[in-house]
């Protein structure tokens, strides 16, 4: 028994892919935001002069429940961890750590299955110019 979603229309907005909001669950699981709002505190410290901290918090729900797997709004919250390396003359370097845990909007009520937490890892070394 399949059970298809309720919402087959295609008709939400959708933001560029290139609109970062986190590491994993809009970037790597959705590919962009559509049909959900969220929230996104976030904090920055500068430890010295060349190195800087960041953490943000993202509280994911869907605008229309029954277009999710499960057919609730809540999708996830997600922490990223984040420090970056800047040199005055160009050189970047910035490591990312994400964890998402998922809320009810991505289980699998037919199979009853719950969605499991992911993490990502993101590495970068850039030359800026």
């Amino acid at each position: 028994l399949t059970r298809t979603p309720r919402d087959v229309n295609i008709q939400n907005f959708r933001f560029h892919p290139n609109y970062r909001v986190d590491l994993i669950m809009w970037r790597r699981l959705i590919g962009t935001v559509t049909d959900a709002w969220y929230v996104r505190p976030m904090v920055r410290y500068r430890i010295g002069p060349m190195l800087t901290a960041e953490l943000a918090v993202i509280g994911s729900a869907a605008m229309e429940p029954n277009s999710t797997p499960s057919g609730k709004a809540p999708l996830g919250v997600e922490t990223d961890i984040g420090l970056i390396y800047e040199q005055e003359h160009g050189f970047v370097m910035r490591l990312d750590y994400g964890l998402l845990l998922p809320l009810s909007g991505f289980d699998n009520a037919p199979r009853r299955l719950s969605a499991s937490p992911a993490h990502a890892l993101h590495a970068v070394m850039a030359w800026r110019f």
